[in-house]
């Protein structure tokens, strides 16, 4: 099954969103322990100015494991963040991610994603 855990644009102020950012650097090292504390069998981890999430393949339902993950990590309660996260799967987790790949999740309705060039 698929799961989505995380916070974006709508669900939480600018505030919230810059405390649960992961910053590029640490990136490989949380998606070394993101696996590991979560039972997630792969993850993916978005982090931008606008959203937080982390993507995974799960054999049973592990959103509560991702949400603490997420707290933990950045020295929150998960009673902290819980009101600002949503938590998806199956179809709904996959429908999210097509959403947010299309840019129809975005602040801007089709908002062009840079390449980094």
């Amino acid at each position: 099954m698929i799961v989505v855990v995380g916070l974006n644009h709508e669900t939480a102020p600018v505030a919230v969103r810059e405390a649960l950012a992961f910053p590029k650097e640490r990136l490989p090292e949380v998606l070394a322990h993101v696996r590991e504390d979560t039972g997630l069998g792969e993850a993916m981890i978005l982090s931008t100015c606008n959203r937080v999430e982390v993507y995974g393949r799960s054999t049973d339902s592990s959103v509560d494991a991702v949400a603490a993950f997420l707290a933990h990590s950045h020295s929150r309660t998960v009673e902290e963040i819980a009101p600002h996260l949503y938590r998806l799967e199956g179809e709904a987790a996959v429908r999210h991610a097509f959403r947010v790949a299309a840019s129809l999740d975005s602040m801007v309705m089709g908002e062009r994603r840079s390449s980094g060039r």
